[in-house]
């Protein structure tokens, strides 16, 4: 059987599945691999032992029924969870190895969380996620999540026992999710995602950023060799039809591309319609509409890499059809500096030069691509160079253009007058509030906005004000002094005045409020924003509010999904200066579908008349858990207005007498630009600071909050220490779990391995 169009991890993974049904004849419809690419050793099993029970045609005929769908990898996932219940019991009896392999599974799944970034665990499908937890709780004997009715329905539905035959457990799956998720057997078309770039930009960018993997847990079982909706792989087309390398696939669109013209539909959408259409005798084939006009070659990147004398020497040669373009880099190898980065150093700015020729565009932070471009200016600081000299630095070696160098210098600078020498026993305190009225259509954050979740707001204040208690009873035993306090969302205005004045009654009673450098609470949404409120936020001590209207123009609020008005925010403004809290925050987004530089500008303005101590300027980020993401993905990589808008709220709010403080960056980004917090001198937020910098611990506390723990100077001198608890993600499983105390053990653990 012809196999060479797998990678190694594919072929072991097939080998499972075979191995698993005692059948090497057939040809796998599905692999399951993990993110890394490893196979995960259970779930082929399963797989195999899928098509020793239940044959291939069952899962071929359920599986192709939501091709398509807007839900399909959820359909898919659930589908599994099914199917690997019916396989395992059936099988189990003959082979009880498989109840220690499940268990060593269920424990890898809850381990996984652990590894995952906060945009990584916010991106993760809800509903899945709830009935795998449940599932696999179950299997390590432990409490099960709390689900709603509806959930625990759905999943008591998918238990199918090893007693059902095949057609049965097909029946049932397909019962289910007519019963649960109003799926009537008929795929669902949904609107594909778009994503326009002008110009030289899109063959560029064709090669170089393919089709996005998504994954909805720590698992994939795959779906198509063409990647589909949810990033997973179907085998069985790869083996039958002896598929070529992905290689020679490649070059074969290329020279197809290059004849009769790009493609009319996206790379998701052709694999689709072949998995529909391309069958039978036509098996393996590929399709390609187009309007017939050839395309120009596309744009063609070489990249040598030599070790020179003292370093590294690098060069690039970028070419389009007949243009062509090189550029050299030889970077030297400083004091402090490793091979890695030297020799990144060299690559990137011989990429950064041909390419930047060709296209005729180069990316304005250079070879900065992390989220704290700042760091590096610090490091550079902190090493005794002068403002100059990091500026300097910042341009010839990462080719950042002067203006982000400058940027990133002055950030650099204020945090360090912050900052200063942070010691050790330093911390600050945030509080999650993961609900919403409504939820906005760029919002990827765990947030919650039925009236179902909402009603557990009562109870949520006070488990909160009992792990507040714990917490802080766990800091001041480690001798730990809480520095600020954060209370984020979410929009926390979302409470009556009576649940806001217990929550912060609580800070009030177990942290010394006089001592505090900030205690900040994030109102958010003017339209739950009422004097009241703030009132009592002020008489319990809070310093810094956020009072965020985005935009002042209400096209573009009515576009993106905000349910108030500009005068909504006046209002929310007015009562906020009239509270007597100190310091007011207002965030606002450049970039927003709907918006211009007219607009945008016309907002910055506004916004400075009034005078708000800080302002803090977003780019629109196009993340992948927004509702945006599925209904409006038309956006250019260089940005089109969206630069202007950046350079020009830095330009006034540094003319107006607001300097930048705070800065980062984030994937996705639109032109990929930044975010920078402005404020008047002595009004910086400092938990932006101490959380964006990681100079101390965040202890944390709430349904998705995330405690970083931190130790800047372990005894030994070596590299800082990072750590991170995760608390439960959704409401009902905070309010069940109560993991309040690991959460403390977690703490006090750390700082006994790495003491003060």
């Amino acid at each position: 059987m012809e196999t060479s169009s797998y990678s190694a991890q594919q072929r072991r993974a097939i080998n499972l599945v075979w191995t698993a049904s005692g059948d090497y004849q057939f040809e796998p419809q599905f692999l399951a691999l993990k993110p890394n690419g490893e196979p995960d050793f259970y779930m082929n099993c399963i797989i195999g032992l899928v098509h020793k029970w239940f044959g291939d045609e069952m899962p071929a005929r359920l599986f192709s029924a939501w091709v398509g769908d807007a839900r399909q990898s959820v359909f898919d996932e659930l589908t599994w969870l099914a199917l690997e219940n019916a396989a395992y019991e059936k099988e189990l009896p003959v082979r009880p190895v498989l109840a220690e392999l499940r268990r060593g599974h269920a424990e890898e799944f809850f381990a996984s969380e652990y590894q995952l970034s906060r945009q990584e665990w916010m991106e993760k499908n809800q509903l899945v996620y709830a009935i795998q937890s449940a599932r696999w709780k179950t299997v390590l004997g432990q409490r099960p999540p709390v689900l709603t009715p509806w959930e625990k329905g759905l999943s008591e539905a998918l238990a199918c026992p090893g007693i059902m035959s095949g057609e049965e457990v097909a029946a049932a799956i397909r019962a289910a999710f007519q019963k649960y998720l109003r799926f009537d057997g008929t795929a669902h078309a949904k609107t594909p995602l778009t994503l326009h770039f002008g110009e030289r930009w899109a063959p560029l960018l064709t090669k170089l950023f393919t089709t996005e993997m998504v994954r909805t847990d720590d698992l994939a079982i795959g779906r198509s060799v063409a990647v589909g909706e949810n990033g997973m792989v179907r085998a069985s087309n790869a083996l039958r039809s002896h598929l070529r390398s992905n290689e020679r696939e490649t070059e074969d669109r290329d020279y197809v591309e290059r004849c009769f013209g790009r493609s009319l539909y996206a790379p998701k959408e052709l694999a689709l319609m072949e998995q529909r259409d391309c069958t039978g005798n036509h098996l393996g084939c590929h399709l390609w509409f187009t309007r017939g006009e050839p395309s120009p070659d596309k744009p063609e990147l070489w990249v040598k890499l030599v070790r020179a004398e003292g370093g590294y020497s690098a060069s690039a040669r970028a070419m389009l059809g007949e243009r062509s373009f090189e550029a050299e880099r030889t970077q030297a190898k400083e004091d402090g500096m490793t091979d890695e980065r030297c020799a990144k150093l060299a690559v990137g700015g011989a990429v950064i030069g041909a390419l930047g020729s060709l296209l005729e565009y180069r990316p304005s932070w250079g070879m900065l691509t992390g989220v704290r471009p700042s760091k590096v200016a610090t490091e550079m600081l902190l090493g005794g160079m002068s403002k100059t000299r990091v500026k300097k630095m910042l341009t010839s070696r990462y080719m950042a253009f002067p203006k982000k160098a400058a940027l990133a210098t002055e950030v650099a600078l204020n945090e360090q007058k912050i900052i200063g020498s942070p010691a050790p026993q330093d911390c600050s305190v945030y509080i999650s509030i993961p609900f919403c009225p409504t939820r906005c259509a760029y919002c990827s954050f765990v947030s919650y906005t039925s009236q179902r979740l909402l009603s557990l707001i009562p109870e949520y204040v006070e488990r909160l004000c009992c792990d507040i208690r714990a917490v802080t009873g766990a800091a001041k035993r480690l001798g730990l002094r809480v520095k600020t306090v954060y209370v984020g969302g979410g929009t926390p205005s979302i409470l009556t005045p009576e649940q806001i004045g217990t929550l912060l009654s609580a800070v009030a009673e177990n942290i010394d409020i006089g001592s505090l450098e900030e205690l900040t609470f994030e109102a958010g949404r003017p339209d739950t924003i009422t004097p009241e409120k703030l009132n009592v936020a002020a008489a319990c001590g809070v310093t810094r509010i956020s009072v965020n209207p985005q935009s002042l123009c209400p096209e573009v609020l009515s576009g993106v999904g905000r349910s108030h008005t500009v005068e909504d925010f006046l209002r929310a403004y007015s009562d906020a200066r009239a509270s007597g809290i100190p310091c007011v925050n207002t965030d606002l987004i450049a970039g927003l579908p709907g918006d211009t530089f007219t607009r945008f500008s016309a907002t910055m303005d506004g916004i400075l008349a009034l005078r708000p101590e800080n302002i803090t300027v977003h780019t629109f980020c196009v993340k992948k858990a927004a509702d945006l993401r599925q209904t409006s993905g038309i956006y250019s990589i260089r940005g089109g207005d969206v630069g202007k808008c950046v350079d020009y709220s830095q330009i006034k709010a540094q003319q107006a007498g607001y300097s930048p403080y705070y800065m980062y960056r984030q994937k996705n980004t639109v032109g990929n630009f930044e975010n920078v917090g402005f404020a008047l001198d002595g009004t910086e937020g400092r938990y932006n600071i101490y959380m964006m910098e990681e100079v101390h611990t965040i202890l944390a506390v709430g349904a998705g909050a995330v405690t970083k723990l931190v130790r800047l100077h372990p005894a030994d001198g070596s590299r800082p220490v990072i750590r991170r608890l995760f608390n439960p993600k959704y409401p009902f499983e905070y309010l069940r779990e109560n993991k309040c105390a690991e959460l403390c053990r977690g703490i006090e653990d750390f700082f006994i391995e790495y003491p003060f």
